[in-house]
């Protein structure tokens, strides 16, 4: 990794998002690949925002207690998870559902994603506050 004046580059913060994204978008499409055609699958797409919601919860609270250098928040926050959670394909999930007069799957999707993704978000970033201060 490129580093100046004992920070890194913005070119050496670019390569660590692309690969911790390109790492995340796989996983992510991996996840997905054990879904069928049929509704059900929209719903592989709501546990990975809900994993990623509960992955980006816990990993923050970690950087916070810990001082993690940036660098690894850029791989592992910026990029894999962002890469990974996937409100973007969520969005197109709904509408498609919503599109193929499937209201309820879509309405049942939105609802499941959204307070399932905050809520994951919110328990892991409590249950490392409290794994931390059990280690500590």
């Amino acid at each position: 990794i490129v580093k100046m004046a004992g920070m890194m580059t913005v070119s050496a913060n670019i390569a660590l998002v692309f690969a911790g994204g390109g790492m995340g978008a796989l996983c992510r499409y991996l996840i997905q690949q054990c879904g069928s055609a049929s509704t059900a699958s929209y719903y592989y797409t709501a546990g990975v925002n809900i994993a990623g919601s509960v992955a980006i919860g816990m990993l923050w609270a970690l950087f916070e207690h810990l001082e993690l250098p940036r660098a690894l928040y850029l791989l592992a926050i910026t990029g894999f998870l962002g890469g990974f959670t996937t409100f973007s394909a969520f969005s197109l999930d709904v509408v498609s559902l919503m599109r193929n007069g499937q209201l309820a799957a879509s309405v049942s999707c939105a609802v499941v994603s959204v307070i399932g993704a905050i809520g994951g978000c919110a328990l892991g970033l409590y249950a490392m506050e409290r794994i931390i201060r059990f280690i500590s």
